[in-house]
Formats: C-alpha cells, sequence, structure tokens
C-alpha cells in the first residue's frame, strides 16, 4: 500500500497537511498561527504553486507544467526571474495563478486579494518575460494601489514579441482558451472584468475576442500598436476604453468607436502616470462616471 501521503505544491498532504509551509500565515485567515497551512488547509478549493499565498482554485491552474521553486532554487541554472518572481510573491498581496518556466516563460500573479468584486487582467505586452515579470507585476501594484476592493493579475499567459517583430500574430487555441477560462471563472463569481492592453496587448484582446468569448465588462487600451478599427469587435457596445498621448512615437491612432480619456500628465508611450493611470484605475473600479474625457467635456462618460 502506498503511504497515503500526495503532493500539493510546496507542501504534502495526507489527512492534514503535514510539511511546514515554507512562509507564516496570512493575517486574517484561519491558519495564521499554524505552519502545516498549504492553501490554508483548503487544497480541494485553492491552489498554491508555490507554497506561499493561496488563490482561488478556480482562477488558477492545479497542472503547472513545472515548479517555480524548483526553478528558483534546485536547479543548477535556475531559470531567468525565477528567483525575483519567488521573491516578489513573498508580499502579502500577492499570490501566483499558474507558472511555466520553459523557454521564455509564462506566469500569472495576482496584486490584491481575489475575493475583490472589481478585477483587471493586465496583458502582456512587447518584450515582456518571465526574466522582468516582476516589473511587469510591479506596474499592476501601481494600478492595484492597496484597493480593497480591486484586484490587478499581471498576465504572460502566452510567448510576446521582442521589440523589433511586434507585428500581429494569432496565438493559437491554447493561449486564447487560458485567458477565455480565466475570465469565465471570474465572472462565474459575479466579477466586473476588466482588460488592459498596452501597446502590442492590444492585439492580443482582438485575437482573444474575434473568437466570440466578449465575456469581459470592460477593454482599456493604451498606446494602443496597429489597431484601425473595433467595428468588426464583439465586446459590448461602448465599453471599450482608449487613451493615447499626442506625442506617443508607436505606430497607432486613436481606435474608431471607443471611449477616449485623458492622458494630461503623461508623456510617450508611458501611460502609468497622471490623468491616463488615475483613469485606468477608475475604469478598473467601475467608477466610469469619475472618468476625464480626451479634449474635456463629457463625451467618454455618455451613457453611465
Amino acid at each position: 500500500m502506498g503511504s497515503g501521503v500526495r503532493p500539493f505544491g510546496a507542501s504534502a498532504a495526507g489527512g492534514d497537511v503535514i510539511t511546514r509551509d515554507p512562509m507564516g500565515g496570512v493575517d486574517g485567515t484561519p491558519t495564521v498561527a499554524n505552519p502545516y497551512h498549504y492553501a490554508d488547509n483548503d487544497p480541494l478549493n485553492k491552489i498554491d504553486p508555490m507554497g506561499t499565498r493561496p488563490c482561488d482554485a478556480d482562477f488558477g491552474n492545479r497542472d503547472n507544467a513545472n515548479d517555480l521553486r524548483y526553478d528558483a532554487v534546485e536547479r543548477p541554472d535556475p531559470v531567468p526571474g525565477a528567483n525575483s518572481l519567488r521573491e516578489a510573491l513573498k508580499n502579502e498581496d500577492r499570490c501566483l495563478l499558474f507558472y511555466d518556466g520553459r523557454d521564455n516563460g509564462m506566469a500569472g500573479a495576482v496584486v490584491g486579494n481575489l475575493s475583490a468584486q472589481h478585477v483587471m487582467i493586465e496583458l502582456a505586452a512587447t518584450g515582456t518575460r518571465l526574466s522582468n515579470f516582476t516589473e511587469f507585476m510591479g506596474r499592476a501594484a501601481t494600478i492595484q494601489a492597496g484597493s480593497s476592493d480591486f484586484a490587478v493579475i499581471a498576465y504572460l499567459g502566452y510567448s510576446t514579441p521582442d521589440g523589433a517583430d511586434a507585428a500581429w500574430h494569432n496565438h493559437g487555441d491554447p493561449a486564447r482558451d487560458r485567458l477565455a477560462n480565466l475570465v469565465k471563472a471570474l465572472k462565474a463569481k459575479g466579477k466586473h472584468v476588466t482588460l488592459l492592453a498596452h501597446s502590442w496587448a492590444a492585439q492580443v484582446a482582438i485575437d482573444y475576442d474575434s473568437q466570440g468569448a466578449q465575456n469581459a465588462d470592460d477593454l482599456i487600451m493604451v498606446g494602443a500598436f496597429d489597431v484601425d478599427s473595433l467595428a468588426a469587435w464583439d465586446f459590448a457596445s461602448d465599453r471599450e476604453w482608449e487613451g493615447r498621448n499626442e506625442d506617443d512615437g508607436v505606430p497607432g491612432d486613436w481606435v474608431e468607436g471607443a471611449r477616449r480619456f485623458s492622458t494630461t500628465g503623461s508623456a510617450g508611450h508611458d501611460y502609468f502616470t497622471g490623468e491616463a493611470l488615475t483613469n485606468i484605475q477608475r475604469i478598473g473600479r467601475g467608477q466610469f462616471r469619475d472618468v476625464t474625457c480626451a479634449g474635456g467635456g463629457d463625451h467618454c462618460r455618455w451613457g453611465f
């Protein structure tokens, strides 16, 4: 007969979890004083790929292609970015949804708490890799800004091009389905879900939406690269938002039909300062009537 012990990420379980979690409990959880608390002692309903902070299993992936702890600690040649990601996830408001250290790597990490009503999925753009994923997650933290009712998912669930190869390409069914399934799971929990697409990531949103997923509530595009029209898109009418700086050197123009919001205070291809950042946060939190419109007036708030 077997031992009856089953592996669960960083821990192993029989009737109870018997391997000590590598970190202390999270304040406010029932297991804060218990060192044996993989996924709050609830491995059927929660996941914890790194053995640090649990995420709701409905949103995550139990079957990761490989293990972050192995890549960060045990490999003789650690995957670039694995160590920094492991350290960054020790923050009490972050958890790991999925991880894959192969090739350039993929990862999904939550900043905030998925019990929040409003969830934004920040889509990775050109040049985002596992090696610089913590910088990408840092931007998610800037957007989330400690709000108790707002979570931001830093989402690298597909391969991104290098800067010199940013032409549109189809990401294929697995990558598209991975995103669609995450949005579907969030919507099933009654969340307000926003997709945030910066630069080339707008094409990811087009590819995703063109397959009829249509289950996100709002789409925000900033500095959208090579996007001509929303005419064929399936997003709900009037729920596409766009910000663009006049001095943005990346090819593109205002997207026809989108709600145009102000980006005063930001410059070039950076949209994560000033009114651009504030408006991204307002849309993500469902505060549509507070959005400031490009050029003044209230044209971007009509209908709310």
